[in-house]
């Protein structure tokens, strides 16, 4: 039998956190075929989860989601319904509630080490080891999105690590930087002023961490807004989601550079022509499509 894997994500995260607070959460485990898997994710970030765990078995896909328990509704009902609608209503669902601290310290349990595009080694603090020729970026990804491990990061990476092939980048965008990982990642290939921007709070003090851990303090800096203003950036990263990127289209044209790249993931493969087309009224014109698990990632050219 093969050997269960786990992935992250944390698309949309609650940012109501005071800081002496110490938050709470509904964790709900659904056991489903594999099939069903991406549209229950989806389903679930839509009624308000902050973030999901999958663990892969042999024929089910177990999918582990976090609603807070201040949220004005409980998801119980709606989740039910639409697992019926899936005519999954036999999935295995069960309810259980978790503090932050268990929530931040599941993370450990599974997150390894692992080796991205040509040059990156992803590595939590508590692993040592970093092989010869390889960039190595510690991350502790605590309660923000981006361990590395998962599809829409990793493609993230590897298109930036492509676009760098390309030529100098002076300045760059981290838009919705979650841990610090795409910003931290571009210091340490080489661009020198970078900004990573989130609204989240607890992303804010993850990502601040991160980049201090990692020594680029001196090129990364974290902003606590998603005002684009009116600098012009060589590069923007934005691992968000499908609707965010359509509806940021407009501002973000007027931020890269031309000609400038702009990188984008967290959306399926099934949606990429609807990024495309926001993005080509705008001058963005696909140079690379990148896709695993579903998941896709795009280097648009501008200019």
């Amino acid at each position: 039998m093969p050997t269960p894997s786990k992935v992250a994500l944390s698309r949309r995260r609650h940012s109501a956190m005071g800081c002496n607070e110490m938050r709470s959460w509904f964790e709900v485990e659904v056991a489903l075929p594999p099939a069903l898997a991406d549209a229950v994710c989806n389903r679930m970030f839509e009624l308000g989860s902050t973030g999901l765990e999958l663990e892969e078995g042999a024929d089910s896909v177990l999918v582990r989601a976090y609603f807070p328990t201040d949220s004005s509704e409980h998801p119980a009902q709606e989740l039910g319904e639409y697992l019926r609608a899936l005519r999954a209503d036999h999935s295995v669902v069960r309810w259980r509630a978790v503090n932050e601290e268990q929530w931040a310290d599941s993370w450990k349990q599974w997150f390894q080490p692992i080796a991205v595009g040509r040059h990156l080694w992803i590595t939590p603090p508590w692993h040592e080891h970093s092989p010869p020729g390889r960039v190595t970026l510690t991350i502790e990804p605590g309660m923000a999105f981006g361990t590395g491990h998962h599809a829409s990061t990793v493609g993230c990476l590897e298109l930036i690590e492509e676009v760098l092939a390309t030529g100098r980048i002076a300045q760059a965008l981290d838009l919705g930087t979650g841990s610090g990982i795409l910003a931290i990642a571009m210091a340490k290939l080489g661009v020198p002023e970078i900004r990573a921007s989130d609204i989240d709070p607890i992303a804010l003090g993850v990502a601040r961490d991160n980049v201090a851990r990692n020594g680029v303090q001196a090129a990364v800096t974290v902003e606590s807004t998603w005002e684009l203003g009116q600098g012009i950036y060589d590069l923007v990263a934005a691992n968000l989601y499908r609707n965010a990127l359509e509806e940021l289209a407009e501002r973000l044209a007027t931020v890269v550079r031309q000609p400038g790249h702009l990188v984008c993931a967290g959306f399926f493969d099934g949606d990429v022509a609807a990024v495309i087309d926001a993005y080509a009224s705008y001058g963005f014109a696909p140079e690379r499509h990148w896709q695993r698990d579903e998941w896709a990632a795009l280097w648009l050219r501008r200019g």
